[in-house]
């Protein structure tokens, strides 16, 4: 008998841990149930990525902070429920690093024409939207961006 938790344990685990403290509106707790965070944090140990705290994805080799940190899921599960995505709504992420709060946002809103994030880094400063189902690349966490929802039938706002 194999005692070792699987993927799909290790993910219904932490879902269990953030409901417990914070109910969350059913659609993002299915989200955080279905999207699986290990695939956007390679190289780390899946039960690593099922854990309740953020995950250097840069480190700052001028600073005790790291550059750039995949958030603390209870976190991201919390400023989901606060944008509370519909489906069909267009949503743009912008300095998605490792893409995970990108596929969540992408499971909410479901089938669009369009992908929910972009990745800018320093040495590539115009990286196109990426589909949101892949893992981005890391950034350099130098940018911010505060996201906002607007009803699907209201058309993008030029840059």
């Amino acid at each position: 008998m194999n005692d070792t938790p699987t993927l799909d344990d290790l993910r219904n685990q932490l879902v269990d841990e953030i409901v417990a403290k914070r109910p969350l509106p059913a659609p993002i707790e299915h989200a955080l149930r279905t999207v699986r965070r290990d695939l956007h944090l390679p190289g780390l140990d899946p039960a690593a990525a099922y854990t309740n705290r953020a995950v250097t994805i840069k480190d700052n080799p001028n600073g005790p902070l790291a550059l750039s940190c995949a958030s603390v899921p209870s976190t991201v599960a919390m400023m989901l429920a606060q944008l509370a995505p519909q489906p069909g709504d267009r949503i743009l992420e912008i300095g998605a690093g490792t893409g995970y709060n990108a596929a969540l946002l992408a499971e909410l809103v479901g089938p669009t024409d369009r992908s929910p994030l972009s990745t800018l880094t320093p040495e590539s400063p115009s990286t196109p939207a990426r589909p949101s189902t892949a893992p981005a690349t890391n950034t350099s966490g130098s940018w911010n961006a505060t996201a906002s929802r607007a009803p699907p039938s209201t058309p993008p706002t030029p840059a």
